[in-house]
């Protein structure tokens, strides 16, 4: 699935992030990857909403961040 706009970008992030989780934890650099393969973009064009649906999603509780292992998972 080709994302085009940022809003839709945002919202694709946000459904996709929760359900790589449910696998596994990953890192910060993994996640990305795996965001930009599922989504069929660049890294570089969805790492703005990516970071941003990160940090929506930690401050809410729902994602959690172990900055000593730098891995991200469900809170």
């Amino acid at each position: 699935m080709k994302v085009t706009s940022d809003t839709n970008l945002a919202s694709s992030i946000s459904r996709l992030v929760p359900n790589l989780l449910k696998i596994h934890s990953y890192g910060l650099c993994e996640l990305a990857q795996a965001c930009s393969q599922q989504l069929h973009s660049p890294i570089c064009e969805i790492m703005p909403s990516l970071s941003l649906s990160l940090h929506t999603m930690i401050t809410r509780g729902e994602l959690r961040y172990d900055q000593q292992y730098n891995r991200v998972f469900i809170g």
